[in-house]
């Protein structure tokens, strides 16, 4: 197999960079084959960097640090820095065939089939350019009469897959469109609260202008529309309360979020090098992997966590 994959995230605000490390190691353990970048806001914490080089991690990975003055993204407010992954350039991948655009806070596990083959067989089924899935369509909201949560509509998730030259080409445009709009001193209030709440709204909107098309059915409808995690999302543990009932309701999410967490917590347990550095990370990160433990009502059986 000789296509190339990037591995790629875009960290904003110091208190994320402590899953840095983590996030490497677990691609360095499952995937070596990949390269990996990170994109930072501002400088990476010395405390991070010694984490890193302690760990044998530095040679991982890539950090472009500073990724707002380097690439002239002059935004302000937190929710417009959060949509820079969806506006860096085409020409920061240009060595790959492809890039896998995810979240920093999920500890990416081997699967019987690797990441890559995953999304290429979907690309090669929709033969669009991009791997994802929409949240909620519109018909899809209206048929089950408005029962459905409306933050949902016109909104892709945040683990977004791409071909690179394709893609790129064709969103260029789009990107320079929404930052035109985004440093504009003509702000309209509808845009912003339909579009720019959250960045994968922002994704959405970059999609629908470039018009490659969404997926037709809704991925909170359908379990037929891939939107693999590809690993443990400790996002369960920082939003205890909204997943605990999530599973309730949907069991096919739940046991598709189980088989990942079951699969770190078996990592976890057998690789004395992960406990030692999930342990010397910061505590905020030692506090939402013990909560995502107690979405599940499991614990470690090593119990470092489980002390703190």
């Amino acid at each position: 197999m000789n296509e190339r994959l990037c591995i790629a995230t875009w960290v904003y605000g110091r208190k994320y960079q402590g899953w840095i490390p983590v996030y490497v190691y677990s691609i360095k353990k499952n995937y070596p084959e990949y390269d990996i970048k990170i994109f930072v806001d501002g400088m990476l914490s010395i405390g991070i960097k010694r984490l890193l080089e302690k760990y044998k991690l530095t040679d991982s990975v890539q950090i472009i640090e500073n990724i707002l003055k380097k690439d002239n993204f002059p935004l302000k407010s937190d929710m417009e820095k959060r949509c820079i992954r969806w506006l860096i350039g085409g020409d920061r991948f240009k060595e790959y065939d492809y890039v896998y655009m995810g979240d920093i806070d999920i500890y990416i596990v081997k699967e019987e089939e690797d990441l890559l083959q995953q999304h290429i067989k979907m690309i090669q089924k929709t033969r669009w350019n991009y791997s994802n899935a929409i949240r909620l369509t519109l018909v899809d909201y209206y048929k089950y009469r408005k029962k459905l949560d409306s933050r949902h509509l016109m909104r892709l998730t945040g683990l977004h897959f791409i071909k690179v030259n394709e893609y790129y080409k064709q969103i260029k445009k789009a990107q320079q469109i929404v930052l035109k709009y985004l440093l504009s001193k003509k702000r309209i209030r509808f845009i912003d609260d339909l579009f720019f709440k959250d960045d994968e709204r922002c994704l959405w909107l970059i999609i629908f202008l470039a018009h490659l098309g969404f997926p037709k059915e809704s991925y909170e409808l359908s379990s037929d529309n891939i939107r693999p995690l590809h690993g443990v999302h400790f996002a369960q543990g920082r939003e205890y309360i909204i997943y605990k009932d999530l599973f309730r309701k949907n069991e096919t999410r739940n046991k598709e979020h189980k088989v990942y967490f079951d699969k770190f917590r078996q990592e976890y347990n057998s690789d004395f090098e992960l406990r030692k550095l999930v342990f010397d990370s910061p505590f905020y990160i030692l506090e939402i992997i013990k909560n995502t433990c107690g979405v599940w009502g499991a614990t470690l059986s090593r119990n470092e966590i489980n002390t703190i």
